[in-house]
């Protein structure tokens, strides 16, 4: 069974290091996945019904969550003496 170590916490995501892994990853809520699911479904929907505003404000929206958590995750893993594991 892996061990993981809690790095940090903000809201509803944590940056999570397992043992076997060399760099730590985000956890998301089941909920919080549920709900960006749930937003992405009614996304592609307003899109297929020609409603291309609304569709495109919320993929704005998704965007901008998504980059909150990178934005967390990459501040967290230098913080913590990480090297980010992506070109920025």
């Amino acid at each position: 069974m892996s061990k993981a170590d809690i790095i940090a916490t903000s809201g509803n995501i944590s940056i999570v290091k397992l043992t076997e892994r060399h760099f730590p990853g985000i956890l998301i809520q089941g909920d919080t996945m549920n709900v960006l699911f749930g937003d992405i479904q009614e996304m592609l929907e307003e899109i297929q019904s020609d409603n291309i505003e609304t569709g495109t404000e919320i993929a704005i929206d998704i965007e901008q969550k998504i980059r909150d958590w990178i934005l967390f995750y990459q501040i967290t893993l230098k913080n913590n003496g990480y090297e980010i594991p992506f070109k920025e």
